[in-house]
């Protein structure tokens, strides 16, 4: 059985997002970002994982700090940090 393992932690800043991925924030807020891998046998795949004031969403991917405290329609803003391989290629083949 394969052990969830932390492989790098990187303090970072960052300025937000909004749905043209332009930077929102006039100031940056700090955030965490940690590479994950190996949670167990049936799920081998590489998390990018962010802890920011500003994440939102079941997933913990999109950024709200072009429009905090709400949902936007069609929810545009992604997390710039936040990735799951394998899963994020489904979003690339569909």
């Amino acid at each position: 059985m394969l052990e969830k393992i932390q492989v790098a932690l990187f303090p970072m800043r960052c300025k937000g997002r909004d749905c043209k991925r332009q930077e929102v924030l006039k100031e940056p807020v700090h955030i965490k970002v940690s590479v994950t891998g190996g949670e167990n046998e049936n799920e081998r795949g590489i998390a990018i994982k962010v802890e920011c004031p500003h994440i939102i969403g079941a997933f913990a991917d999109r950024c709200d700090a072009s429009h905090p405290g709400r949902e936007t329609a069609d929810n545009c803003v992604s997390c710039p940090y936040v990735l799951d391989l394998p899963h994020a290629m489904d979003k690339v083949v569909s």
